[in-house]
């Protein structure tokens, strides 16, 4: 099944409708995008074997109230980063030799993760940058091989998921790609 063709589910928080796409659930493993407002950010969660073993599993309703706690924890890392990102933009000077280094950096991991993915249907070359599957397909094999950039900017968060998906922001936005964040899209291109 494509990415874009998994359910949507809405939850509300914070008197707001928050939408969520499930990109993949199993008894194990629960991994949820969120889709409006913003977009693009996902989160996984695993359940541990013991867990399991217990008896418990993602498919029913504990998967149920993991989902929406995952989508609205997402929807506060987003907002976090609408306001971030433009702070780190301004300290990516476009001509200093550490940004350089990070934007060589992430095209070359970029690049060597299209080399290197497995075939889909639709090669992620081919998609926009902010397409959801290209970035989920592009976070998930940065996490997974690449390695961090040498030169970067100290990011306020342990998470090593949200540390790749907000380089990779980071490297678009630096590359002139989205302009600002804004409610109902992705990104405004302005």
């Amino acid at each position: 099944m494509n990415t874009l063709e998994r359910p949507l589910f809405t939850i509300e928080h914070q008197g707001r409708r928050i939408t969520g796409r499930e990109l993949l659930r199993n008894r194990r493993q629960l991994v949820v995008q969120l889709v409006h407002p913003y977009g693009l950010l996902h989160e996984s969660l695993f359940l541990p074997a013991f867990m399991a073993q217990s008896g418990l599993d993602l498919e029913g309703p504990l998967g149920d109230e993991k989902r929406a706690l995952l989508l609205r924890g997402l929807h506060d890392h987003a907002t976090w980063l609408a306001a971030l990102l433009p702070l780190l933009l301004r300290a990516l000077p476009p001509d200093d030799p550490g940004t350089l280094a990070f934007l060589q950096h992430m095209d070359d991991a970029l690049h060597t993760a299209h080399t290197r993915t497995t075939a889909t249907t639709v090669p992620l070359s081919a998609l926009p940058w902010d397409h959801p599957h290209r970035f989920h397909r592009e976070v998930t094999w940065l996490r997974a091989h690449a390695t961090l950039p040498a030169v970067r900017i100290a990011l306020p968060t342990t998470d090593r998921e949200y540390e790749w998906q907000l380089l990779l922001l980071l490297f678009h936005a630096a590359q002139g790609r989205p302009g600002k964040w804004v409610e109902g899209a992705n990104w405004d291109r302005n």
